[in-house]
């Protein structure tokens, strides 16, 4: 789960400021250390995971890996998780394919689903089925889903990691919106004048030739 998202961040916020729990390093480091834990993962994530390893190692928590670079070895370990046991502790994979909408990382968290590695959450289950029937512009919207994290921050059953913003390089002659669904809407671009296909062997005016900068698209604010 991204922690991009404006309400995994008012929940990691609340979470800093008023900590149910508070151990010291030292606490942590007696309650942790010793403890080995197995992680499956793409080879392209592994630096994420390093990461996190080089946080966790200051309390004695030590990741072993199992690296694939065939993204089926991952989701079969995944999807056949409740019908086999496997000794994996930790299990990462993308879908950047969808973004835009919680439901992309929501739908991992439904128990009747079988993208789902958790056995029984009843209370979780009602809580997505309620999110279900709201619409997005609805006012209860953000209440349920910061809900929704909420439980599941406290039950650990995902780890917030932040994510890389999506970059376009798109000619300064086409005018083009990203769309915040994961469809990226391409026949909705336009050109101007000025695009090499229309004005052919013409110049372009001297006006026309200056750089443009990056211009960031936040759809979360």
């Amino acid at each position: 789960l991204s922690s991009n998202m404006r309400s995994a961040k008012n929940i990691s916020n609340a979470y800093q400021k008023n900590p149910p729990h508070f151990f010291t390093d030292k606490e942590l480091h007696q309650i942790l250390n010793g403890l080995n834990l197995l992680v499956v993962t793409q080879d392209r994530f592994v630096s994420i995971w390093k990461g996190i390893e080089y946080q966790l190692l200051q309390f004695g928590v030590h990741l072993h890996y199992d690296v694939t670079s065939d993204e089926k070895y991952v989701f079969n370990k995944l999807l056949t998780n409740r019908s086999n046991h496997y000794n994996w502790d930790l299990l990462i994979w993308g879908n950047e394919d969808w973004y835009g909408h919680p439901f992309a990382s929501f739908f991992t968290l439904y128990t009747h689903n079988q993208w789902c590695a958790i056995d029984k959450d009843d209370k979780l289950d009602q809580l997505l089925e309620e999110l279900f029937q709201i619409e997005k512009s609805d006012e209860r919207f953000v209440p349920k889903v910061e809900e929704i994290l909420k439980h599941v921050f406290e039950q650990a059953y995902m780890l917030s990691i932040p994510s890389p913003n999506i970059v376009f390089g798109i000619n300064k002659e086409v005018d083009f919106t990203p769309s915040p669904t994961a469809i990226m809407r391409l026949w909705e671009a336009k050109i101007t004048p000025y695009h090499w296909s229309i004005r052919k062997n013409k110049p372009l005016p001297k006006e026309r030739l200056r750089y443009y900068l990056p211009r960031k698209i936040n759809y979360n604010e």
